[in-house]
């Protein structure tokens, strides 16, 4: 799993304390909230061509926070029907469901940092030297292939 369910009570906040062992919705429910939205998630990583679940430990970090806010989205409702509960309760639905559907989106258009991390397979965008790229510039007399890259004027030609 991405997140545990002391991350999503660790989300949210003073409103945690409405899940204990023996409350409806309780912690246990928090477990299969989160393994919902977990395949959720991996169905939208699998859509992109990402192998589910994640092993890569950079990966499952980058969506546990993502993952936990979408438990919360199933959890808060269970807990607060009808925006009933303290206000808390209703600012953190507000917050939690945005975050949850621009999360979502995000892996589904393969901007979320997971998704872009995985699908490079390991390579890292780097700045590349000319120096490196043209290690023989300058040392020869011959003409450069483009003529856009001669120079304005001939060796030993008067200004």
């Amino acid at each position: 799993m991405y997140a545990e369910v002391a991350d999503v009570v660790a989300r949210a906040g003073r409103v945690s304390g409405a899940w204990t062992d023996t409350s409806t919705p309780g912690l246990s429910d928090l477990e299969r909230f989160l393994l919902a939205r977990q395949g959720e998630i991996d169905a939208a990583l699998a859509g992109r061509g990402i192998a589910v679940p994640l092993t890569d430990e950079v990966g499952v970090a980058s969506l546990r926070s993502l993952h936990a806010a979408g438990a919360l989205t199933l959890a808060l409702p269970a807990t607060f029907p009808n925006r009933e509960g303290p206000a808390a309760a209703a600012e953190l639905m507000s917050s939690v469901a945005a975050e949850w559907l621009r999360g979502l989106d995000a892996i589904m258009q393969g901007t979320h940092p997971a998704v872009a991390m995985l699908s490079s397979e390991g390579e890292v965008p780097s700045a590349s030297s000319f120096w490196d790229e043209m290690p023989e510039y300058g040392l020869t007399d011959e003409e450069p292939g483009n003529p856009y890259f001669a120079p304005l004027f001939e060796r030993g030609e008067m200004m």
